[in-house]
Protein backbone atom coordinates (compact mmCIF):
# COMPACT_ATOMS: atom_id res chain seq x y z
CA UNK A 1 0.00 0.00 0.00
CA UNK A 2 1.17 3.21 -0.93
CA UNK A 3 1.34 6.03 1.46
CA UNK A 4 0.35 9.55 1.21
CA UNK A 5 2.16 12.58 2.87
CA UNK A 6 0.28 15.24 4.62
CA UNK A 7 2.08 18.40 5.55
CA UNK A 8 1.27 20.13 8.94
CA UNK A 9 -0.32 23.75 8.26
CA UNK A 10 2.25 26.35 9.91
CA UNK A 11 -0.29 28.91 11.84
CA UNK A 12 0.87 32.61 12.30
CA UNK A 13 0.44 32.02 16.13
CA UNK A 14 3.05 29.55 16.00
CA UNK A 15 5.57 31.73 14.19
CA UNK A 16 5.00 34.60 15.98
CA UNK A 17 5.44 32.84 19.67
CA UNK A 18 8.65 30.47 18.32
CA UNK A 19 9.96 33.97 16.95
CA UNK A 20 9.83 35.81 20.17
CA UNK A 21 10.66 32.65 22.49
CA UNK A 22 13.90 32.00 20.04
CA UNK A 23 15.11 36.23 20.47
CA UNK A 24 13.88 36.05 24.22
CA UNK A 25 16.07 33.20 24.86
CA UNK A 26 19.83 34.62 22.49
CA UNK A 27 18.49 37.74 24.54
CA UNK A 28 19.06 35.86 28.38
CA UNK A 29 21.72 34.04 27.39
CA UNK A 30 23.55 37.13 26.01
CA UNK A 31 23.08 39.24 29.02
CA UNK A 32 24.18 36.31 31.13
CA UNK A 33 26.99 35.55 29.05
CA UNK A 34 28.24 39.56 28.86
CA UNK A 35 26.79 40.98 32.19
CA UNK A 36 26.37 37.73 34.36
CA UNK A 37 28.94 35.35 34.19
CA UNK A 38 32.35 37.66 34.36
CA UNK A 39 30.77 38.64 38.33
CA UNK A 40 29.81 35.05 39.38
CA UNK A 41 32.63 32.56 40.20
CA UNK A 42 31.65 29.46 37.72
CA UNK A 43 29.66 31.31 36.14
CA UNK A 44 30.98 30.69 32.61
CA UNK A 45 28.70 28.18 31.67
CA UNK A 46 25.12 30.12 32.65
CA UNK A 47 24.66 31.19 29.27
CA UNK A 48 24.42 28.19 27.49
CA UNK A 49 20.87 27.01 28.51
CA UNK A 50 19.13 29.23 27.43
CA UNK A 51 21.25 29.93 24.14
CA UNK A 52 20.55 25.65 23.73
CA UNK A 53 17.01 25.70 24.44
CA UNK A 54 15.78 26.67 21.11
CA UNK A 55 18.07 23.99 19.36
CA UNK A 56 16.72 21.17 21.94
CA UNK A 57 13.17 22.23 20.81
CA UNK A 58 14.06 21.97 17.06
CA UNK A 59 13.85 18.26 16.71
CA UNK A 60 10.06 17.95 17.54
CA UNK A 61 8.69 20.40 14.83
CA UNK A 62 5.69 18.77 13.51
CA UNK A 63 6.52 19.18 9.47
CA UNK A 64 3.40 16.52 8.44
CA UNK A 65 1.44 13.62 8.83
CA UNK A 66 1.99 9.86 6.85
CA UNK A 67 -0.69 7.27 6.83
CA UNK A 68 0.88 3.72 6.39
CA UNK A 69 -1.32 1.13 6.43
CA UNK A 70 -2.72 0.70 10.09
CA UNK A 71 -0.02 3.34 11.45
CA UNK A 72 0.08 7.46 11.38
CA UNK A 73 3.46 8.69 10.98
CA UNK A 74 4.02 12.38 12.47
CA UNK A 75 7.06 13.09 10.90
CA UNK A 76 9.37 15.14 12.99
CA UNK A 77 12.31 17.46 11.87
CA UNK A 78 14.84 13.98 12.59
CA UNK A 79 12.59 11.06 12.91
CA UNK A 80 8.59 10.01 13.30
CA UNK A 81 6.44 9.55 15.89
CA UNK A 82 4.17 6.25 15.47
CA UNK A 83 0.48 6.32 16.05
CA UNK A 84 -1.47 3.08 16.01
CA UNK A 85 -4.96 3.50 14.33
CA UNK A 86 -6.15 -0.01 15.98
CA UNK A 87 -9.03 1.22 18.15
CA UNK A 88 -9.43 4.30 16.17
CA UNK A 89 -13.29 5.25 17.27
CA UNK A 90 -13.90 8.53 15.31
CA UNK A 91 -12.09 10.87 13.08
CA UNK A 92 -13.72 14.86 13.93
CA UNK A 93 -12.64 17.47 11.83
CA UNK A 94 -13.12 20.38 14.06
CA UNK A 95 -12.78 24.17 13.32
CA UNK A 96 -10.57 25.00 16.00
CA UNK A 97 -8.55 22.13 17.08
CA UNK A 98 -7.53 23.53 20.63
CA UNK A 99 -11.29 24.25 21.72
CA UNK A 100 -11.83 23.01 25.77
CA UNK A 101 -7.95 21.89 25.84
CA UNK A 102 -5.57 22.85 28.28
CA UNK A 103 -1.83 21.99 28.23
CA UNK A 104 -0.90 19.51 30.85
CA UNK A 105 2.96 19.04 29.42
CA UNK A 106 4.58 19.55 26.69
CA UNK A 107 4.93 22.36 24.30
CA UNK A 108 3.10 25.31 23.89
CA UNK A 109 4.39 27.14 21.08
CA UNK A 110 8.16 26.55 20.72
CA UNK A 111 8.41 25.16 16.99
CA UNK A 112 5.13 23.28 17.39
CA UNK A 113 2.25 22.28 20.06
CA UNK A 114 2.87 18.95 21.54
CA UNK A 115 2.38 16.94 24.31
CA UNK A 116 -0.32 16.28 26.83
CA UNK A 117 -3.58 17.95 27.17
CA UNK A 118 -7.07 18.01 29.02
CA UNK A 119 -10.60 18.47 28.38
CA UNK A 120 -13.69 17.99 30.19
CA UNK A 121 -15.59 16.90 26.71
CA UNK A 122 -12.40 14.83 25.64
CA UNK A 123 -10.89 13.47 28.31
CA UNK A 124 -6.94 12.85 28.27
CA UNK A 125 -5.26 14.10 24.67
CA UNK A 126 -2.04 14.31 22.98
CA UNK A 127 -1.01 17.15 20.45
CA UNK A 128 1.09 16.75 17.31
CA UNK A 129 0.15 20.33 16.33
CA UNK A 130 1.48 23.45 14.21
CA UNK A 131 -1.59 25.68 14.52
CA UNK A 132 -4.22 26.76 16.80
CA UNK A 133 -6.85 26.75 13.68
CA UNK A 134 -9.10 24.06 12.06
CA UNK A 135 -7.49 20.73 12.63
CA UNK A 136 -8.69 17.14 13.37
CA UNK A 137 -9.53 14.75 16.49
CA UNK A 138 -8.96 11.62 16.34
CA UNK A 139 -11.02 9.49 18.98
CA UNK A 140 -9.87 6.65 21.05
CA UNK A 141 -11.73 4.83 23.78
CA UNK A 142 -9.13 6.31 26.41
CA UNK A 143 -7.74 9.22 24.93
CA UNK A 144 -7.79 11.27 22.12
CA UNK A 145 -5.13 13.15 19.36
CA UNK A 146 -4.93 16.57 17.77
CA UNK A 147 -3.61 16.98 14.21
CA UNK A 148 -3.38 19.92 12.33
CA UNK A 149 -2.76 18.91 8.53
CA UNK A 150 -3.11 21.78 6.14
CA UNK A 151 -6.01 19.69 4.08
CA UNK A 152 -8.08 18.43 7.57
CA UNK A 153 -11.03 16.73 4.73
CA UNK A 154 -8.19 14.77 2.71
CA UNK A 155 -6.52 13.80 5.77
CA UNK A 156 -9.62 12.59 7.77
CA UNK A 157 -10.81 10.36 4.41
CA UNK A 158 -7.38 8.66 4.90
CA UNK A 159 -7.54 7.91 8.27
CA UNK A 160 -11.38 6.43 7.79
CA UNK A 161 -10.30 4.25 5.42
CA UNK A 162 -6.78 3.00 6.92
CA UNK A 163 -9.16 2.29 10.24
CA UNK A 164 -12.06 0.56 8.66
CA UNK A 165 -14.10 3.56 9.71
CA UNK A 166 -17.47 5.17 7.38
CA UNK A 167 -17.03 7.55 5.60
CA UNK A 168 -18.92 10.58 6.60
Amino acid sequence: MSSRSYPARIGTTLIVTSAFASVLCLGVAAVLYWQVAPRVAGGQWLWLPPALLPLLCLPFVVRGYRVDGKTLRVQRLLHESTLELTGLSEVEQRPRAFTGLLRTFGNGGFFSFTGGYWGREIGRATAYATDLGPGLLLRYPTRAVVLTPTEPAALAKALRRASGLPES
